[in-house]
């Protein structure tokens, strides 16, 4: 199914369907890792449209830019308190608007419990030149979420960032957050999904956070008879830790 396939579902009635709107926010710096956002929600919500689940997308990018009777920036916080997940994505700063909309958010929280707050920081790198005032906007974002008892999510790059929100998507579908509607009242699939430790990052490759087992599709499948022993077809990357092995001929001590 493509993007174009998902728009079309956009604007379309989502009536028997469990409409789930997710705000991102963030500033330009981070237009990359909202794009791979967006991808990742689109996916998902192709996954599960036919359960009865609309999964919705919601930023600065989808609003237009004419002249608008009030703020424009009032518009999208009308936005945020109407959504029912909201994510804040921070790296080198966190800026006016940004901050302002996690206030909106938050506020919002506090008095209906919704939307659900999410937020993800990406460390900037310690080579890149940080203004004074950009460092001092992180720490003081930081301190806020501390002063609440809320703590950031650390990502590195946009496979974490996909793989760590969609285990926590996969959490508000088993706590019944996220509802199945499947077609002739069948059970809900919310109590059976699995905990999800892997994510595709390419083409041909994967991303594991944690203890991983069953397969992982990575878009293509080869199988490979190996005797009980094991075939990879391409090159392992290891990063924070060891990969072992050693090659064996079967009917062999080679």
């Amino acid at each position: 199914m493509t993007g174009n396939d998902n728009k079309e579902r956009q604007g379309a009635s989502v009536a028997g369907k469990t409409h789930t709107r997710i705000f991102i926010a963030s500033s330009f710096e981070l237009w990359e890792d909202r794009r791979s956002f967006h991808e990742l929600i689109m996916e998902q919500n192709n996954a599960w449209y036919e359960q009865g689940v609309f999964l919705q997308v919601i930023g600065w990018e989808h609003f237009r830019d004419s002249v608008s009777p009030t703020r424009l920036q009032d518009e999208y916080n009308k936005a945020i308190r109407a959504c029912d997940v909201f994510v804040l994505l921070f790296h080198s700063k966190v800026g006016q608007y940004s901050r302002e909309e996690f206030e909106v958010a938050y506020a919002q929280f506090q008095a209906t419990g919704k939307p659900l707050i999410y937020t993800y920081y990406k460390p900037a790198d310690p080579a890149k030149a940080v203004s004074d005032d950009d460092r001092r906007s992180v720490e003081a974002f930081k301190q806020r979420l501390k002063d609440i008892g809320h703590f950031e999510t650390r990502y590195e790059n946009l496979q974490e960032l996909q793989l760590k929100f969609l285990q926590q998507l996969y959490r508000l579908a088993k706590d019944g957050t996220i509802s199945f509607s499947p077609p002739g009242g069948a059970p809900a699939a919310g109590a059976s999904l699995p905990e999800i430790t892997a994510i595709r990052a390419d083409r041909g490759a994967v991303v594991i956070n944690g203890p991983n087992t069953g397969s992982i599709n990575t878009g293509q499948q080869t199988i490979v008879q190996t005797d009980g022993g094991a075939h990879i077809g391409g090159n392992v990357s290891i990063q924070g830790g060891h990969f072992i092995g050693r090659d064996h001929k079967p009917g062999s001590d080679e």
